[in-house]
């Protein structure tokens, strides 16, 4: 599941490369780049649940933004904040079966060099490779449990980005969070821990360079 996941925005990009004019000339490098990103959250299992109460995130969707900032030709320092939202669910719960509790949000921060790879001159096509380190900010507020709790996390990502004029481009980045989560306040006294955990974020965004 996690290499097709890898694989992905190559996929997503095939079509758009195959019907690209070979002429093109790739833009100049930009000094600043914004961004805006969105896109699939695949979170791991961030706590264990008491007992034999077997625990899980639900998936979904995360947005945010993103600055990069040129420090050499194809070096560049690259900064990410993304907040997403999941709901709990336990399972296996004497006398119930499953609980599902909503409520919960996430904050990503993190940053690091990221390296561009030109696929050619003639091609406006960069593969993106980047190394991060940051934190994920995790909380809850619900009836039965609130507290909140950051977590070192550290990050890898690859993908595509297609230049689209002389300043704009988009970008496919399937990217890695690694973080050993420690459990929120009320959540904790109830038996529910937390352990290290991936995150996979499947992200596209819109870059404006400056």
């Amino acid at each position: 599941m996690t290499l097709r996941l890898w694989i992905l925005p190559f996929a997503l990009w095939t079509p758009v490369l195959a019907a690209y004019p070979q002429s093109q000339i790739s833009p100049p490098l930009r000094s600043f780049e914004m961004s805006l990103v969105t896109g699939h959250l695949d979170y791991g299992t961030y706590f264990t649940g008491p007992g034999g109460v077997r625990f899980s995130n639900e998936d979904g969707l995360g947005y945010g933004g993103q600055l990069s900032v040129r420090v050499w030709r194809r070096l560049s320092v690259v900064g990410t904040v993304l907040h997403g939202s999941s709901n709990w669910r336990f399972e296996e719960v004497p006398l119930v079966g499953s609980v599902t509790l909503n409520g919960a949000s996430l904050w990503f921060f993190d940053a690091g060099p990221r390296v561009t790879i030109p696929l050619g001159s003639g091609v406006p096509v960069e593969l993106i490779a980047q190394a991060t380190v940051g934190a994920i900010h995790y909380a809850i507020d619900n009836p039965l449990f609130v507290g909140e709790t950051p977590n070192l996390a550290f990050g890898g990502g690859a993908g595509l980005a297609i230049h689209l004029g002389r300043r704009a481009r988009v970008q496919a980045l399937v990217k890695d969070y690694i973080a050993s989560f420690r459990s929120v306040e009320d959540a904790a006294l109830l038996g529910v821990e937390g352990q290290r955990a991936n995150t996979i974020a499947i992200l596209l965004g819109v870059g404006v360079g400056l």
